[in-house]
């Protein structure tokens, strides 16, 4: 019989994980990581349907003036910074970067492959697994 406790996943996306860093040639780095949350946590989630509520006022707005590709980028960021929570590790141009969501919203506009990432890790529920 399948426990189905065994793959749950909401503790550790309420948790959240350490994600480590891989760079776009793929080198892994050492001593850097991203604190996030899984899509499963609660926090993710209520976020997530406050950003796709407001997609969906702005693009049936009758102005006509609607929804600009400008509010798009936004919303292709949010989603990495909602899920995370913390950083070691990072500097920018040689100056250490503390966490902030300011801070994540500038790095994921700055270097998408990063926002990417962050994504790609946070939809994987396997990442979230309780072992």
């Amino acid at each position: 019989m399948l426990d189905l406790t065994q793959f749950d996943t909401s503790a550790k996306s309420e948790e959240g994980v350490e994600m480590p860093l891989v760079l776009p040639n793929g080198d892994k780095v050492d001593g850097a990581s991203i604190r996030v949350i899984g899509r499963d946590s609660k926090d993710y989630q209520d976020k997530s349907h406050k950003l796709s509520t407001r997609r969906i006022r702005e693009a049936t707005k009758s102005s006509g003036s609607g929804l600009q590709s400008e509010d798009l980028q936004a919303y292709f960021h949010e989603p990495a910074v909602t899920a995370t929570k913390g950083w070691t590790g990072l500097s920018d141009g040689g100056q250490p970067l503390e966490y902030s969501a300011d801070n994540a919203r500038k790095i994921y506009t700055k270097y998408p492959w990063l926002r990417e990432q962050v994504a790609a890790f946070v939809t994987d529920r396997a990442n979230f697994l309780g072992n």
